[in-house]
């Protein structure tokens, strides 16, 4: 499934015994599985509270490696490892000179990641700067055409505000050899590149009548690169992670700006318990009614990292890399964030007896209205009206003989195994389910099944014995998402083209396989 397009979903009909997150502010004691010490390899988990809060998270990952493989001649850490951090914070120049003491900033990180797209990615943190919301929230004209361009065009013209120069204000001095387009991808080009404007004559501090309000804590702006599909989305969460971990930003202190027209959409759990743990994140709207046309000066605010450019986006090839210290701990941060931890740890009574293997068939079906139907909302910028003539939502690669399927894969709850697997099959279809309750199926399940589709990605959540099986259906062989996915969390992947209607023996086969050879003493 692309997205829970259903803001309020009917309760589970499969039996989940743990269908809530599961909020534990105790240490959990260190589990130990086969020769692997859990809390060792799995820092984040056993955080609490307020320790995950005022982590500087780039501290933990050579605790979730060491990465391995080789990636175009270098060291795979070089790209989904502790070296990517390490590279890439090394990158920081000074786009726009300090003029005084105290005065502003420009520092960015460009990095080129190895074979993404583009001249390069980059994160920019700007000190003592003022930025002028209200000259474009408050200009209702203006808002109204974004929303019209992006309702006319089916999302194609995304719901971005193209900010002009004096959006955001600092007294530095570019240096005009730095400040070109390409060092601005993405959205950066209109947020940095042509929204900034160095004036020396303005005096941005606590005291200065320039500045309406004064900002002391870190603030990242960023434009999502959709609001209703997991993978695209997981794009911004994953970049997020990235910049803290490159700026050295906690995330109980920071506190995110969504400066596109989006609503908070199916997934605003992540963005309001996994990095709005100490200040709640900001919708454009939001911004709009905080601070009205008032002139809003920050001690340190950030450009983010455009979504496109996230590491986890290659899926033109196999990569070679596995067991990739990035993904891993961004796993972990999503999970300790929704206070799943517990449950990932099994440390919850239904979850404890270790013969247990979940298989979850995830369902894709149709969904009845278009996420922009569910989840507009006429008290912000995104408002229902402009969303009336969308029809029924279409969604491709369906299995046409999914009740065959799916009856099959229930046989395996009576089949008897050679390690002692006790089998339960859910059938899933998230589209029901809210998003917490989506990630607690995640970290309970041992096997996932299902056929190609963001909702795949919920992959990265299961326990690192876990194993993908994805089904090639209707030509999709060709996009290894989930297969690079898989590898750089370190996981079993099985990845079988199949014809559509699905033979349904086989399948049961191929997880029986999986199941059998899965180490019930292993995390």
């Amino acid at each position: 499934p692309n997205a829970n397009p259903n803001p309020n979903p009917n309760p589970n009909p499969n039996p989940n015994p743990n269908p809530k997150p599961i909020a534990d502010p105790k240490p959990q004691p260190s589990l130990q599985h086969a020769s692997v010490d859990v809390k060792a390899s799995h820092p984040l988990l056993y955080l609490s509270d307020a320790e995950f809060a005022s982590a500087e998270l780039s501290q933990y990952l050579e605790s979730y490696g060491p990465t391995e493989g080789t990636f175009d001649g270098h060291s795979c850490d070089l790209d989904f490892g502790k070296g990517l951090i390490d590279t890439w914070r090394g990158k920081g120049e000074s786009y726009c000179d300090e003029q005084k003491a105290g005065g502003s900033g420009v520092e960015c990180y460009f990095h080129h990641q190895t074979r993404h797209g583009g001249a390069g990615d980059t994160v920019c943190e700007m000190k003592n700067v003022v930025v002028d919301f209200g000259k474009y929230y408050l200009d209702e004209a203006l808002m109204g055409t974004v929303m019209s361009k992006y309702a006319e065009t089916k999302h194609r013209d995304e719901a971005y505000v193209h900010w002009t120069p004096g959006f955001i204000r600092g007294n530095c001095k570019k240096k005009e050899e730095k400040w070109e387009k390409k060092a601005f991808p993405g959205w950066g080009e209109d947020m940095v590149y042509r929204g900034f404007m160095a004036d020396p004559t303005v005096d941005i501090s606590p005291s200065s009548p320039v500045c309406d309000v004064w900002e002391d804590h870190p603030v990242i702006m960023i434009q999502r690169d959709t609001f209703a599909n997991f993978f695209h989305d997981s794009e911004d969460f994953f970049n997020l992670f990235l910049a803290l971990l490159i700026l050295k930003w906690e995330i109980g202190d920071s506190q995110v700006f969504l400066v596109d027209l989006y609503p908070k959409g199916p997934f605003w759990a992540v963005w309001e318990k996994v990095f709005g743990k100490g200040r709640p994140p900001l919708l454009a709207w939001d911004i709009r009614e905080k601070y009205g046309d008032k002139k809003v000066c920050f001690k340190n605010i950030a450009m983010g990292i455009y979504g496109p450019a996230a590491t986890i986006t290659l899926a033109g090839f196999n990569t070679p890399c596995s067991h990739g210290a990035v993904v891993r701990a961004y796993s972990d941060v999503f999970l300790r964030g929704l206070n799943l931890h517990s449950a990932a740890l099994r440390a919850t009574p239904a979850s404890q007896d270790p013969k247990k293997v979940v298989v979850t068939w995830m369902a894709r079906r149709p969904s009845v209205n278009w996420p922009e139907k569910n989840f507009c909302d006429d008290s912000t910028f995104f408002k229902c009206h402009y969303f009336q003539r969308l029809g029924v939502r279409q969604l491709q690669r369906q299995v046409k003989n999914e009740a065959e399927v799916t009856a099959k894969l229930k046989e395996l709850e009576r089949e008897t195994y050679r390690n002692g697997a006790v089998v339960e099959v859910r059938i899933q279809d998230y589209n029901l389910l809210t998003f917490e309750q989506q990630l607690a199926n995640d970290v309970e399940t041992d096997i996932m099944v299902g056929p190609h589709g963001a909702g795949l990605q919920h992959s990265l959540y299961m326990r690192d014995r876990g194993v993908l099986i994805e089904l090639f259906i209707d030509g999709t062989s060709g996009r290894r998402h989930f297969h690079n996915m898989a590898k750089w969390h370190g996981r079993k992947y099985i990845g079988p083209t199949t014809p559509n209607p699905v033979k349904a023996e086989q399948l049961k086969n191929d997880v029986k396989g999986a199941i059998e050879g899965l180490d019930l003493s292993a995390y």
